[in-house]
């Protein structure tokens, strides 16, 4: 539970600091939600345009090598959007009972599912059982076939 439980804080601190992140992001200060390249370049001057250029490159690979936090985060910030419609705070207490409902329905299911899983291996034993008895019934039959032939 501990565990758990600093996983899903850490992952609520990067997603507040990809959020924060994307908020400069918008306002148009920072490239591609890399806080160190900014926009704000000195106009004119040598190689300004090859320094733009290096800056929005350096954002790109940026933004390619965080693709997947950065897009989790999004949905997951619109997924709280939806689901808070304004309040402050993450009902929490309403959270937690249907993660322990469905904890507990995850539960009587791999019950079930490890009775099945017992009842098949009991089926396959028996048909395997089966098909050994009528290949040897099988054999025995050709052989007296062959036998009644011969003679």
């Amino acid at each position: 539970m501990i565990k758990e439980e600093y996983t899903q804080q850490a992952r609520a601190e990067d997603c507040e600091l990809l959020r924060q992140t994307f908020c400069k992001f918008v306002e148009g200060t920072i490239v591609h939600g890399n806080p160190d390249i900014s926009l704000e370049t000195k106009a004119g001057g040598f190689g300004a345009e090859r320094k733009a250029q290096k800056a929005q490159d350096a954002a790109d690979q940026y933004f390619e090598t965080y693709r997947q936090k950065i897009t989790l985060c999004q949905a997951a910030e619109r997924h709280l959007k939806d689901t808070l419609n304004g309040r402050d705070k993450i009902p929490l207490p309403a959270w937690k009972a249907e993660r322990d409902k469905l904890n507990a329905e995850r539960k009587q299911l791999d019950v079930e599912y490890k009775k099945l899983k017992a009842d098949i291996a009991t089926v396959e034993k028996i048909r395997s059982n089966v098909y050994d008895v009528v290949s040897a019934e099988r054999r025995r039959i050709e052989q007296q076939r062959a036998k009644g032939m011969e003679r």
